[in-house]
């Protein structure tokens, strides 16, 4: 093999490699008109219930849920919410966040948003795939697939790529191109 197409096989194998380490966000969908005026009714200034299924730390569940918990925290875009696991009195009934941590690349955001059972989840092999939703009552209002390579130091980024998906501060369904992240217009 001449020397150029070796170099050309190795960048590319380096590539691919790079991308399966790589927390990567696909099948983002808005599934009713209004995210985010529906979020903040649901949840500004107020308790926000989220519910995390599966553990793929091989740790206490506990300390994993809390670990998720705290990496949606600042990442709502500015709006003030408490996502939590445990919530007061004060956050509006029928409304959350589902995430689900499995092995399964094709859970669905309506399977998210029903009756998950934890125990049948898809064993993690490597990357761990989170299916979430922002759900009301059995609804999906909008959805998102994450993957991540298993490991605590890709959680945090798994997990802000959920929040910035599932509560966009536009409407992409009203207005597509409003919804790019520019800093400069």
């Amino acid at each position: 093999m001449k020397p150029f197409h070796m170099a050309r096989l190795v960048a590319l194998s380096l590539a691919v490699g790079a991308c399966a380490s790589a927390t990567t966000t696909t099948r983002v969908y808005y599934d009713k008109v209004g995210v985010p005026d529906i979020f903040q009714y649901a949840a500004l200034d107020r308790d926000f219930l989220t519910e995390i299924h599966g553990n793929p730390s091989g740790g206490p569940k506990a300390a994993f849920d809390a670990s998720v918990i705290a990496a949606t925290h600042g990442h709502a875009r500015g709006r003030p919410s408490n996502f939590t696991t445990t919530p007061s009195a004060n956050a509006r009934e029928g409304y959350r966040m589902v995430l689900v941590f499995s092995g399964d690349p094709y859970l669905s955001g309506e399977a998210a948003c029903r009756e998950v059972d934890a125990e049948s989840l898809r064993p993690i092999t490597g990357r761990v795939e989170i299916q979430a939703a922002f759900c009301y009552r059995d609804d999906v209002l909008s959805q998102v697939h994450v993957a991540y390579p298993q490991g605590s130091s890709s959680l945090e980024s798994a997990v802000t790529q959920v929040v910035l998906a599932l509560f966009p501060i536009h409407d992409p369904t009203v207005d597509p191109g409003s919804n790019n992240d520019n800093l400069f217009p």
